[in-house]
This record gives structure tokens, C-alpha cells and sequence, in this order.
């Protein structure tokens, strides 16, 4: 199959439609692509969208999904969605056939195992050796890169979405019961000898970045969000505790009811949130990092601290939110270390700003 998702599904449509009203399930840019060019190129008009989301059934042109209930026989239904089981398993209980009433190509994902090379005819590519790890394709041009010495568990799981790429840098360690999602269009980094220790997930939202520099431990049930448009960047030598949870977005909308805005998460606004942390940096149990945390080298974060600000170099910070509570410090990786000659010496500096 090519990788051109939208000309595979004119090309179904053209087939099966027999006259029917075109309805595109789901209003977002793709679909918005087809049905340009289903007028442009065909002459041929879409009637309406259905969607499942509350905030987009109130544009005009777009209806519940209820509305194509029992209407097979005049409705023709197109899908250019990833893959989602429940529309499919949906459009069948109502009577739909595939191809015959609905165009839906993305029918199931793609799961790899055991290869150091891999490209399908949906345009998704794997360079290197994915170890143990397991890897679903949902969409279509993705690529996934990997340095030489990857170590992942058996029950690593990596899944990618449309145009994402993900590069795994050498030596890099996954632990089990961990998992990672690249959305449509991200792009994540690790690079090389870097431990993600068991129960973590790393998700890299759609159009989003996430970038982990070398030598970094982050410890058992670490949580790695970051969201539409946002961006994450982990320094180099820095060290996590367990349960530390990073994100660079709120997770769900807030809408003011008076005037019917997002306040919270438009995607403009969203260009400009990111969560820095500085090279050296200690993070402790249970501590949540924000989008606007921006943590300079060699500083401590406290356990179970809320972090949503600009802090200093060598300096610990702590509590519920966050402040800086000792300046002029450093660490050591070391446990009752008796000097600081354990530690480089690019990381023993004065705090900036006193």
C-alpha cells in the first residue's frame, strides 16, 4: 500500500460510493486535505462530519455519529483517523461493510519484533537493532532509529504514530513494563548511555520535542509528557528518583463558559511551554515538574516538590510550590562521599543571582 493515506482513500471511495453523501469521520487537518481535494480534483462535495468530541459537534458542519445509524444505504463513510478499533467496531455493529460503505485503510496496527531492519509499504522504517523491544506502527511514515547496544526488556512496547521519529543513542537501556508513544509528527532524542529504569512511561505528544542527553538515570515509574506543540529538554549526568512525573502541558481543556474559549491549552499557547532541566541535575522521589520549570546545572530538586519556575544553578529547591532553599551547593552521585574531589569540576560552582 503507498503511504499517501488520502489518495489510497479517494481511490476507495471513487470505487464504492455509488452516489451516496460523502461524511468524513473526524474533523481535523488531514480531513479537512481530503475533502479539498475531493472537490478540487472529482467535483465531489462532502455533506458533513461526524465526531465524538462535545466541543466539535458545536461547528455546524459537524454531527454526532449517531447520525449514521441505519443510513448505510445513503451515507458513505470516510475515515483518514490512526487507527481506532472502536470506529471500526462501531460502523460494522451498525451494518457498515468495510470498503463496500466505509473507507478506513488503518484497519489494525503493525506490530515488529526481532529485527535490526525494517521498512513497510506504509513508509515506516527501523534502523538498528530493537532488541527485545516490542514496536506498533499505527500510521504511516514513522521512523525509529537505534544506535548499536540497545537493551530493552521483553515487555518494552514503542509505539508510533504518523510522521514521528524517535533516535535511541548507544548503550541505552529500557527496563520492563515501559512504555513509549511517539505521536503524529514528534520528535524525541535519547541519547547514549542513558537507564530508564522499570514502569516508566515517555509519551512525545503530536508536533511536540523531547530531548534526553547522555548519561542520565531516571529511576523506576517515571512519568515524561509533553504535549501539542510543547517541548522537553533533559540535560546530561542527571539523576532521578522514583516517580518523578514531567510534564509539558496540562493533560485536558479548560474553557471559560462565558465566552466559549480554551484558557488553558490552545495550541499558540502551547508553542511557548517547556520544561528545561540544566546537565547535573537531582531530582528527588514524587517530584512533579511543569511546563515554565526551567532548572539550571547542577542543582537538587526535593522529593515530592511542585516545580513551575526559573531556579538557579547549584542550588536545592523545595516544597509545594517550589523555592529555592540553599544556594551554593554540590552533589555527588556518591553516597558518603568524603570530599568534593568526586565531583567534576564543571559542576562545583557558585550560585548565579544571589
Amino acid at each position: 500500500m503507498k503511504a499517501d493515506i488520502i489518495m489510497e482513500t479517494i481511490s476507495l471511495t471513487l470505487q464504492n460510493y455509488n452516489g451516496r453523501q460523502l461524511v468524513i469521520w473526524g474533523k481535523c487537518n488531514r480531513s479537512k486535505t481530503l475533502e479539498d481535494k475531493l472537490k478540487a480534483e472529482y467535483g465531489l462535495s462532502v455533506a458533513y462530519y461526524v465526531d465524538t468530541k462535545a466541543d466539535v459537534i458545536r461547528d455546524e458542519r459537524v454531527q454526532s455519529i449517531n447520525s449514521l445509524k441505519g443510513q448505510k444505504d445513503r451515507i458513505y463513510v470516510i475515515c483518514v483517523l490512526r487507527y481506532f478499533h472502536e470506529i471500526y467496531q462501531q460502523l460494522v455493529e451498525w451494518g457498515y461493510e468495510k470498503s463496500a460503505d466505509f473507507a478506513y485503510l488503518s484497519y489494525t496496527p503493525t506490530a515488529v519484533e526481532n529485527v535490526s531492519e525494517y521498512r513497510d509499504g506504509y513508509g515506516n522504517k527501523i534502523i538498528g537493532d530493537i532488541g527485545k523491544a516490542k514496536v506498533l506502527f499505527y500510521g504511516y511514515n514513522s521512523l525509529l532509529t537505534v544506535d548499536e547496544n540497545f537493551n530493552a526488556a521483553s515487555n518494552v512496547t514503542i509505539n508510533m504514530y504518523d510522521d514521528s521519529s524517535l533516535t535511541i543513542g548507544k548503550n541505552v537501556t529500557i527496563q520492563k513494563d515501559s512504555d513509549w508513544y511517539c505521536m503524529s509528527k514528534s520528535n524525541c532524542v535519547i541519547d547514549e548511555n542513558t537507564i530508564f529504569s522499570r514502569g516508566g512511561i515517555l509519551r512525545c505528544g503530536k508536533e511536540s520535542k523531547i530531548l534526553i542527553e547522555r548519561n542520565n538515570w531516571l529511576g523506576m515509574g517515571y512519568l515524561i509528557v509533553s504535549g501539542l506543540h510543547t517541548e522537553i529538554k533533559i540535560g546530561k549526568d542527571c539523576l532521578w528518583s522514583r516517580d518523578v512525573f514531567i510534564r509539558a502541558n496540562d493533560g485536558h481543556s479548560i474553557f471559560d463558559i462565558h465566552t466559549g474559549k480554551n484558557i488553558n491549552s490552545d495550541s499558540e499557547s502551547n508553542y511557548d511551554r517547556k520544561v528545561i532541566l540544566g546537565d547535573h541535575v537531582w531530582v528527588g522521589a514524587r517530584a512533579t515538574i511543569m511546563y515554565g520549570a526551567d532548572i539550571g546545572n547542577g542543582s537538587v530538586v526535593g522529593a515530592g516538590s511542585f516545580v513551575k519556575k526559573t531556579y538557579p544553578n547549584n542550588c536545592i529547591i523545595a516544597g509545594n510550590p517550589a523555592r529555592v532553599i540553599r544556594k551554593d551547593i554540590a552533589w555527588s552521585m556518591e553516597d558518603n562521599a568524603v570530599d568534593m574531589s568526586v565531583i567534576d569540576d564543571e559542576y562545583i560552582k557558585y550560585t548565579d543571582n544571589k
